[in-house]
């Protein structure tokens, strides 16, 4: 299960836009937020990487809403967070799906579903 401390609240408040399958052994739920109130960061999409076998969620890609009035695109995996950068360029539902598959692109080659701390 990835590290989001909000993701069942998350899920109880979102719709399916789309499924699609990512990989043969991965498949894609994109959801949509039916409401935005979750403290700090609020997600109006999100792309859910699922085994195809278990269930079990490997990744999210998401679309962040900060309080502070910036956009990211981010994305939670079993450990941590990943900040792919600033997300201005989203406008829309077609805008964050061209991007969040872009990213779950780069999840599933470099296998970030957990990440590998170095100290």
């Amino acid at each position: 299960m990835i590290l989001d401390p909000h993701l069942a609240k998350y899920l109880s408040q979102t719709s399916v836009v789309e499924e699609i399958e990512i990989t043969d052994q991965i498949e894609g739920v994109f959801l949509q937020a039916k409401e935005c109130n979750l403290p700090l960061i609020n997600y109006p999409f999100r792309l859910i990487g699922r085994d195809k076998a278990t269930g079990e969620i490997l990744f999210s890609i998401n679309f962040e809403k900060s309080f502070t009035g910036f956009n990211f695109i981010g994305a939670h995996v079993k450990n941590g967070h990943i900040n792919f950068g600033l997300a201005d360029e989203i406008y829309s539902y077609n805008d964050f799906k061209e991007k969040a598959l872009d990213f779950a692109k780069i999840i599933i080659e470099n296998n970030l579903f957990e990440l590998k701390l170095n100290f």
